[in-house]
Parts: structure tokens; C-alpha cells; sequence
């Protein structure tokens, strides 16, 4: 199978962080997709690397998962 690529992805990268901050379900599911992944076994650092935001900020968010749940 072809690798898909996108045109202009660096471009494509801030219009995605742009857009994912417009509303607070927009950030809670972008949250929830990182706590996703670390329960998928990637650790904070390789989440922070993907999503363009800090591990420390990756910790904050599993942690408030742990002590919230879904209600967080």
C-alpha cells in the first residue's frame, strides 16, 4: 500500500492546532486521544512529539484522567 502524505504539512500541522483549539470538545478530544495513546503504550515523550505539545503537558493530561475520568 502507497504511503499517504499530505501537501503542505507543515502548514497543515498549524491549521489541525488551530482548529483543535476553537472549542473546548475540540481540546478534550485531542486530550483523551493522547491519553489514548499512552495507554496504547507510547510514552509521554513520543505523544508529545506527535501532538507538538510538551511531555510534561502529556503527564498532566493522564494524570487528570486518572483522577477524573471521562468527566474531566
Amino acid at each position: 500500500m502507497k504511503q499517504l502524505s499530505v501537501k503542505d504539512n507543515v502548514l497543515m500541522q498549524l491549521a489541525i492546532q488551530e482548529e483543535i483549539q476553537r472549542s473546548y470538545d475540540d481540546r478534550y478530544d485531542h486530550k483523551l486521544h493522547g491519553c489514548f495513546l499512552v495507554a496504547n503504550g507510547y510514552d509521554s515523550y513520543q505523544v508529545a512529539e506527535i501532538f507538538g505539545q510538551n511531555a510534561t503537558t502529556i503527564q498532566r493530561w493522564v494524570k487528570k484522567f486518572h483522577a477524573s475520568g471521562f468527566s474531566g
